[in-house]
């Protein structure tokens, strides 16, 4: 009986990534950088990696119902080509940002991207097919499903976004990442952590792996990736 002498590509990176270190819960040892402007953002590469996204602003909302990291500080994660350039797109949102990043601030604008956009608050229609209803946070591992539910956010909104909910009677959008300039968050600390010159493959692991054993941060809506 013959066997097979080739070794299967996920079996061969299994065996490899045993060896290849993960950050701790807590991203000791690992680079960041505090972003207070837009002009920090420059001191992150301008090459691919893993990276994560860090503050002590209270974040209360998530946007998948499984458990979150320890250090509940860490709301998201994830590989890029470009860290500066994906640094930017979170944290420092230029007009009408189409390309998805973290979603905290209500959009306050009647006209919406028709792509990479998430919803606060849906109204669910009877006709509407499964792949049409919309995927909406979570608060308190409780999906928001109401206008009501949507409400136990006033005391993180501004009052401009608390005004839109009220006054709005259509679905509820939020922006496409933030800027860490605005008064809402500017009074926060908000860091960037990064490891970047590593392969593709390797900063994918990282990702899958540091949410597998400290979990999946909380404004990530995918298990891996985006």
């Amino acid at each position: 009986m013959k066997t097979n002498k080739w070794i299967s590509h996920d079996i061969l990176i299994k065996e490899q990534t045993k060896l290849w270190p993960i950050p701790d819960g807590n991203l000791n040892d690992v680079n960041y950088v505090t972003i207070k402007t837009p002009e920090d953002i420059k001191k992150i590469p301008k090459e691919g990696g893993t990276y994560w996204l860090w503050s002590n602003e209270k974040v209360i909302l998530s946007f998948h119902p499984s458990s979150q990291p320890q250090n509940d500080n860490i709301i998201y994660n994830g590989v890029a080509q470009d860290l500066q350039k994906r640094s930017e797109q979170h944290l420092h949102r230029r007009g009408d940002a189409r390309q998805s990043a973290i979603s905290l601030d209500i959009r306050t604008e009647e006209v919406h991207p028709k792509s990479h956009r998430k919803a606060a608050y849906s109204i669910k229609k009877a006709e509407q097919s499964k792949k049409d209803k919309k995927k909406t946070p979570y608060l308190n591992g409780k999906q928001i499903k109401t206008k009501q539910e949507l409400k136990s956010l006033y005391a993180y909104l501004s009052e401009k976004e608390c005004t839109f909910i009220k006054t709005h009677n259509e679905d509820i959008f939020f922006y496409n990442g933030i800027n860490v300039s605005d008064l809402k968050h500017s009074e926060h600390i908000w860091r960037i952590y990064y490891i970047s010159g590593i392969s593709d493959i390797y900063a994918s692991f990282i990702e899958k792996e540091w949410r597998n054993r400290y979990g999946r941060p909380k404004l990530c809506s995918y298990e891996r990736g985006r």
